[in-house]
């Protein structure tokens, strides 16, 4: 069922912050914000038309600093003409704050009665005597040029009328300004934004991590923590991405050096990458716990019993309302929001890391390119076009302009060597060939080669072979013990190993899940801390084919069957295998 939003927002609204005086409304509500934090619960009423007063009496004395060009008269007006509407003469944004606030009266008479629910406030303009100035040269009703405190009540009005706040009375008598909850989420938004104010990281993934994995019991506040995390963690990546475009276009439309290593050092390496880029790669590391959390949401998800108990403390502990199948569904939509958002959270890092690195390189270039002083032809194009593009912002020439290049290259003479120079030239080397050694090998030599290869080919593991062993031996079933698995030699035993070592790659098929007991295999000749080897869910593997066969690996020695893999895969596996 789709969401209406205009059933809970107020349908004028946003009129204010489309009107031609919307930087006006806009500077108001901010205050109106910043006020309510330090009020508290209730703005007074006096103390902020005081507020506003004064910036209107700022505004008309042009004593505001400059937030941007003034905005465009009415249409069908010219400057004299619309000046002539108002006396005194005020300032661009103060005579169209004026006329707006006299249309914002016009249609509340034009709306005739008011309806018994209305909340509209009937202004009362009080005409008293005016000099004739004040009267329309063509015969209209004369315009009363209100003082800025008069205007200032009827912009709190106008916020009332269009919903952006309300006015209580409260038991003093005392009128105070109190904002609604749909509104101050606004504001917070439009705060956030014009403060040019970041989010900081906040370590979504261990809190995540924390919620679930650390959890002594499933409970549904635990699921509620972890979601609300993963969401602001989702929110957070998608802000990180377009902040680093943001800055990457800001570095780009800088035109010194000094200014492109200023958003370098002091914006994007303190906001982008020590506020949050570190943290991702190193304490708060998706790939440090993501395979932890996965297994734990799966394990959840896949008991009924984890799920009825977590449905029923959703309801006893009130944080859902309706029935225990809905409670169930609700908590069931949680847990695969989860599970889908850290299984494909790979996209969006690597997207960010992209970005990382193209605004390096960018940045890096610019430099270069403004530090480019050399007399070759790309130093030469480089001044050609700063010349140019200066000349062109400066007006010191048009688009048509043919351009003195002369200026920017240095000619010289260049003459011919003579007969009489002392120059030794060159001369060419010549070729003398060598015998080439057409000796054939003798077959002692060429049988050492191929026992040499076959050992070699013999000694590597592959990835496909040892994910082809745990599928022969989980056999039809989804997950199983390393103990169950029936290890009878060395050749299994190593397969073991390196099962452990790759099961973080993502070739392989299956999941390894280290438990907390000591297994011993083949009477005791192999032992291992024990483990859950688990199939992934949603990946159908055909059974890779063996990249080696023949009688001959039953009759080398089980020495030869000792793997060299890498260091870092070794690791994985570190502490789960020891001699018996």
């Amino acid at each position: 069922m789709g969401i209406s939003l205009f059933k809970i927002l107020p349908e004028n609204l946003f009129g204010v912050l489309a009107s031609p005086v919307k930087e006006i409304y806009s500077h108001i509500l901010l205050r109106i914000y910043d006020m309510s934090r330090i009020y508290g619960f209730g703005i007074p009423r006096e103390n902020l038309v005081e507020e506003i007063q004064q910036y209107l009496e700022l505004l008309e004395t042009g004593n505001l600093p400059s937030e941007g060009a003034e905005p465009p008269l009415p249409e069908g007006q010219n400057q004299k003409e619309f000046s002539s509407t108002l006396t005194p003469p005020l300032s661009r944004l103060a005579q169209l704050l004026e006329k707006d606030l006299r249309d914002s009266l016009d249609e509340v008479y034009k709306a005739g009665p008011m309806s018994a629910g209305s909340t509209a406030v009937r202004p009362v303009v009080v005409l008293e005597s005016l000099p004739l100035s004040h009267v329309g040269s063509d015969g209209e009703a004369p315009v009363v040029l209100r003082s800025a405190r008069e205007r200032a009540n009827d912009i709190i009005r106008k916020l009332k009328r269009t919903g952006w706040i309300d006015i209580e009375v409260r038991s003093d008598y005392r009128e105070v300004v109190v904002i609604p909850d749909y509104s101050m989420e606004i504001l917070r938004a439009l705060h956030r934004i014009a403060s040019q104010e970041k989010p900081s990281y906040r370590g979504y993934v261990y809190g995540t991590y924390a919620a679930l994995v650390e959890a002594a019991e499933p409970r549904a506040d635990s699921v509620d923590v972890a979601y609300d995390a993963t969401n602001e963690l989702i929110d957070y990546l998608h802000s990180l991405y377009q902040n680093i475009k943001r800055y990457t276009k800001k570095m780009l439309a800088q035109k010194r050096p000094q200014d492109i290593l200023a958003v370098h050092f002091l914006e994007y390496q303190q906001e982008i990458l020590d506020k949050a880029y570190h943290q991702l790669k190193t304490s708060d590391s998706v790939y440090k716990y993501r395979s932890k959390i996965l297994s734990t949401v799966r394990a959840w998800k896949n008991d009924p019993t984890i799920i009825s108990v977590l449905a029923q403390s959703a309801l006893d502990e009130k944080l859902f309302t309706g029935s225990l199948a809905e409670a169930r569904s609700d908590i069931l939509s949680k847990l695969s929001f989860i599970e889908n958002s850290y299984a494909n959270i790979d996209h969006i890092l690597n997207e960010i890391d992209r970005k990382n690195e193209q605004y390096a390189r960018a940045s890096l270039q610019q430099v270069k390119y403004f530090l480019n002083n050399s007399r070759d032809t790309e130093g030469a194009l480089i001044q050609l076009l700063c010349l140019m593009g200066y000349s062109l912002e400066r007006g010191l020439m048009g688009k048509r302009t043919v351009f003195p290049v002369d200026r920017l290259f240095s000619l010289v003479d260049v003459e011919l060597l003579d007969s009489a120079s002392l120059y030794t030239p060159r001369k060419a080397r010549t070729h003398t060939p060598v015998e080439l050694w057409d000796d054939e090998p003798d077959d002692a030599e060429v049988e050492a080669a191929h026992r040499w290869l076959a050992k070699s080919l013999f000694q590597r593991i592959s990835y496909e072979e040892v994910d082809n062993w745990v599928v022969k031996k989980l056999g039809h079933r989804d997950s199983g013990r390393a103990s169950e698995m029936n290890l009878e030699s060395m050749d299994d035993f190593v397969r073991l190993i390196y099962a452990a070592a790759y099961s973080q790659n993502k070739r392989v098929s299956y999941e390894i899940e280290p438990l907390d007991t000591i297994a011993e295999s083949a009477g005791g000749m192999f032992r291992f801390t024990d483990m859950i080897i688990t199939r992934k869910h949603g990946i159908s593997r055909q059974k890779h084919p063996q990249k080696h066969s023949g009688s001959n690996r039953k009759e080398r020695p089980n020495a030869e069957l000792v793997p060299r893999v890498r260091e870092h895969e070794l690791k994985t596996a570190g502490g789960l295998f020891e001699d018996s």
